[in-house]
C-alpha cells in the first residue's frame, strides 16, 4: 500500500476504518458486454466529528494490466455532495 505523504497515519486509519465498518452512499458498477464485473466505486460520507467530514471513493478496477489482479485506490473527493453525485449517476 502507498500513501499520500500529505497525510499521517492516524488519518489513513480512520478513512479505511470508516470504509469497513459503513455501507457505502452510492455504489456504480462498470460491466462489459458479457457481463463481466469490470470497476466499482463506492462513495462514502465519512464524518467522525474530529478529522474528517468528507466524501470518499473507494474505487476497485478489476483484470488489472490484462492480468487477473484487481486495484483497489480511496480518493478523498473535492467539496461535493452525495445528492450531487447520485444525480449525476442515475439521470
Amino acid at each position: 500500500m502507498t500513501k499520500n505523504p500529505k497525510f499521517q497515519m492516524p488519518y489513513f486509519k480512520k478513512v479505511v476504518g470508516g470504509i469497513l465498518k459503513f455501507d457505502p452512499g452510492i455504489y456504480i458498477s462498470c460491466k462489459d458486454e458479457l457481463d463481466n464485473l469490470l470497476a466499482e466505486c463506492f462513495f462514502f460520507h465519512l464524518n467522525d466529528g474530529k478529522l474528517l467530514n468528507d466524501v470518499f471513493l473507494l474505487q476497485n478496477v478489476y483484470n488489472w494490466n490484462a492480468s487477473n489482479l484487481y486495484c483497489a485506490q480511496i480518493w478523498k473527493l473535492k467539496p461535493v455532495s452525495m445528492c450531487n453525485i447520485n444525480t449525476y449517476w442515475h439521470e
